[in-house]
């Protein structure tokens, strides 16, 4: 361990957590210790870590609400940083004429295990617009709440997803027939050297996908476009919408695949293009176990952390998905998780 490196990031922080395991910090509850854990609340200390992480060529990761992720029981040989720079305020609470882009869905539902969004029918759409600046480490459930008491509702769809603000722009997260990047109006990023403002068209999103998983970027602050609407109706539509989500294990990384293109689903003649049901109907993998790991009988596109899972555990599931899913009809699944140290 460098003294050098330590005496520096104690410099930042003087909170900093050396060898410290990072499973409390995953919604999997998996993750063995990394060599230095920093947990930030400001852009300063977010972008001073990176820095001096990169003069001493150092391995730097950052985490948000930690869902979307395995990490390995063997650890991380470098910094982590936990995310906990946690401001917002108003930008601006007069109308404004800007077309929304949207991200094109992939949710289609058959049966009553998987959940629909019938029924569901409140829009903003017709409500005043308004601007708010939030940073990146703000957690989005609790957040949601402080919109609604607000009288600021858009973002009720992504309600009970264990995520960051920056993480929720990272991977372009989806609730019902919405992603997050439709509500981005720009951000404010760090590339390790300096800061740089961009506009939503610079996040090229897609399907649970941003161009940062290129570029690596970071999230320090984000603009988003939301609304003045009904808050009571809202409330309503996001207490409905997590009800019926119920059926999502909570002690996961998350769905583990995408969802199938239409492209997909048409080719194996499939009724939805939901993965849990490929996984469950199509190659008859739900409640497969290995140690302390299960493909969710709750929802197959789950998997499941029912204790003392390991991340071997959780890896072999997934393997086992992957290799079957292409042997048995030669369909190359994409994941939607990232796997953090040696696998």
């Amino acid at each position: 361990m460098d003294n050098k490196l330590k005496s520096r990031l104690f410099e930042i922080n003087k909170d900093l957590l050396t060898n410290y395991p990072l499973k409390e910090f995953t919604t999997f509850n998996i993750g063995g210790p990394a060599d230095f854990v920093m947990v930030a609340s400001s852009i300063q200390q977010i972008t001073e870590t990176i820095k001096t992480c990169s003069e001493f060529k150092i391995p730097v990761k950052i985490l948000g609400g930690g869902s979307n992720v395995l990490i390995s029981d063997s650890g991380y040989r470098g910094v982590i940083i936990i995310n906990r720079f946690s401001e917002w305020s108003v930008l601006k609470n007069d109308l404004f004429d800007e077309k929304r882009p949207k991200t094109k869905a992939r949710l289609t539902t058959v049966g009553d295990q998987f959940y629909s969004t019938d029924g569901l029918e409140y829009s903003d759409e017709k409500a005043d617009q308004i601007r708010i600046k939030t940073s990146s480490g703000m957690r989005l459930i609790p957040f949601i709440k402080t919109l609604f008491q607000n009288k600021i509702t858009g973002l009720q769809w992504f309600s009970g997803i264990p995520a960051s603000i920056g993480g929720a722009i990272y991977m372009n997260i989806h609730g019902g027939n919405y992603f997050f990047g439709d509500f981005v109006h720009s951000a404010l990023l760090f590339d390790g050297r300096q800061l740089k403002q961009v506009d939503r068209e610079y996040f090229k999103f897609d399907y649970d996908w941003s161009i940062l998983h290129e570029t690596n970027e970071i999230i320090l602050e984000a603009e988003l476009n939301l609304f003045m609407g009904d808050v009571d109706q809202a409330k309503d539509l996001s207490t409905n919408w997590a009800r019926r989500k119920s059926l999502q294990p909570q002690k996961s990384v998350g769905c583990v695949f995408r969802n199938l293109t239409e492209m997909e689903q048409e080719k194996f003649n499939l009724p939805t293009s939901s993965i849990g049901y490929l996984i469950d109907k199509v190659l008859g993998l739900k409640g497969m176990q290995k140690g302390g790991a299960t493909i969710s009988a709750k929802h197959a596109a789950f998997i499941e952390n029912t204790g003392l899972a390991s991340s071997d555990d959780v890896y072999f599931l997934y393997n086992m998905i992957l290799e079957k899913a292409e042997s048995q009809i030669g369909l190359k699944l994409i994941p939607e998780i990232e796997f953090i140290g040696d696998f």
